[in-house]
This record gives structure tokens, C-alpha cells and sequence, in this order.
């Protein structure tokens, strides 16, 4: 019934009311009005809650990047310590190592000045058992000749004797 009244006062075939020019001011009041009252709501309302929402998104960020910022930088301090420390325990190691082979030369010296002594000893002892015993051997050539020499003169005299 409406749509009928509506084509009948109009004089126009029923369609649409939004596309009747007649209703235009009307409808422009209602949109002007509804979008006023959307955009007082979300003025006052939704966008303070976004805006607040992300204002502390960005703070917790911000935060974020500081702590990530900070914590980069005790690892840098963490870093420069490890190298001194790597630097300091390589120097230690080393003047250990010279120590050591220091010690072992030092060692080593000491232990072939005492082989060289003992075989000096040894040298010395083996060139006396030499000695005397070239020189028994010497006395026992002699014994021998003399026994050698007895027994030629004693052939010699008994053969001259008979």
C-alpha cells in the first residue's frame, strides 16, 4: 500500500525512494546526522581506546628496542672482556710453555751433564782395568819369555853338554 501511495502522489511509476529527488534533502539531513553521531562515538569513545592501545604497543616496543639495545651492549662489553681474557690466557699459556721448555732444556742439560759424567766415569774405569791389565798381560809376556828363554838356554846347555 505504501508503494502505491507513493507512485500515486508522485505521478512516477513505484521504484526506489532513494532515487527520488523529492526525498533527497531528507535523506542528506539523516546522513549528515548519523555520520555526526559515528563520529562523535568513535571521537569520543572507540578511537581514544585504539589510540591508547596503540600507544602502549609502541611504548612496549620502544622498551623493547632499549632492552634489546642495552642488552647489545653488555654483550659488546661482554664480548671485549672474553677477547681480553682469551688474550690474557693465551699470553699466560704462553709464558707457561716457555717456562716449561726452559725447565725441560734446564733438565735435559742437567741429565746429559750427569750420562756424560757417569760415562766419563765409566771411560776412565774401563781405561784403568786397561791399563793393568796390559799390564799383567805385559808381566805374563815377560814370565813367559823368561820361562821361554829358561827352557831354550836349558835345551841349549844340555844339548852342548852331551
Amino acid at each position: 500500500m505504501a508503494a502505491e501511495s507513493y507512485g500515486a502522489e508522485t505521478g512516477a511509476s513505484p521504484g526506489l525512494p532513494q532515487f527520488d529527488f523529492s526525498f533527497f534533502p531528507s535523506q542528506l539531513f539523516w546522513l549528515t546526522v548519523f555520520f555526526t553521531l559515528l563520529y562523535l562515538l568513535l571521537d569520543r569513545t572507540l578511537l581514544p581506546r585504539v589510540g591508547g592501545v596503540i600507544e602502549k604497543r609502541g611504548n612496549v616496543i620502544k622498551a623493547d628496542i632499549d632492552a634489546a639495545a642495552q642488552a647489545n651492549a653488555e654483550a659488546q662489553q661482554a664480548l671485549v672482556a672474553y677477547d681480553s681474557a682469551i688474550a690474557q690466557a693465551k699470553t699466560q699459556a704462553r709464558a707457561a710453555m716457555d717456562a716449561a721448555r726452559a725447565e725441560a732444556a734446564d733438565a735435559r742439560a742437567a741429565q746429559s751433564a750427569a750420562v756424560e759424567a757417569s760415562l766419563a766415569k765409566k771411560l776412565n774405569a774401563a781405561e784403568e782395568r786397561l791399563a793393568r791389565q796390559r799390564g799383567q798381560d805385559l808381566q805374563a809376556a815377560r814370565t813367559a819369555a823368561e820361562d821361554v828363554a829358561r827352557e831354550i838356554v836349558s835345551k841349549l846347555t844340555l844339548a852342548q853338554a852331551a
